[in-house]
């Protein structure tokens, strides 16, 4: 996940990194994104879609996308309330989670990192500003960094 007030070329070197060190990591990876119009999901949409398009993927990957299609402009509440729900489901998909965030979550981004937290899922936060990682919540305790 991705803060909306982060930008691609602060992040790109730092997901490309990472999409390295997990696909090291773990032998069978799947990686789900969501809202992959800017920043961090589309630093690595943009990565591994063409090779899915072209054979084998580089790295198992699903792109979640919805859009809402109203005939007018929902509340601010209910919008909140679609993205609560697909934070819930993708904590029921996710084994592992990557939170780019500003100074301080908020919002669905601290909605989500309250799920991690909650349900003992293992999350980094990448804190804008902050050179490194946070490792809120690691079950073996500090993973190797790569």
């Amino acid at each position: 996940m991705g803060g909306r007030d982060r930008r691609e070329k602060d992040d790109y070197v730092l997901v490309n990194a990472l999409l390295d060190y997990l696909k090291k990591k773990y032998p069978v990876l799947l990686i789900v994104t969501t809202g992959c119009d800017r920043g961090v999901g589309k630093i690595v949409n943009n990565r591994l879609m063409p090779s899915a398009k072209h054979g084998k993927p580089e790295i198992n990957y699903i792109e979640w996308s919805f859009r809402i299609e109203v005939d007018r402009e929902l509340p601010k509440l209910e919008t909140t309330a679609v993205f609560l729900a697909k934070n819930a489901t993708l904590v029921e998909l996710g084994d592992e989670f990557h939170l780019f965030v500003e100074e301080k979550p908020i919002g669905v981004a601290e909605d989500l990192r309250q799920r991690c937290v909650e349900l003992q899922k293992p999350h980094v936060l990448y804190r804008m500003g902050v050179a490194e990682p946070e490792y809120v919540y690691w079950p073996t305790g500090s993973p190797v960094r790569g």
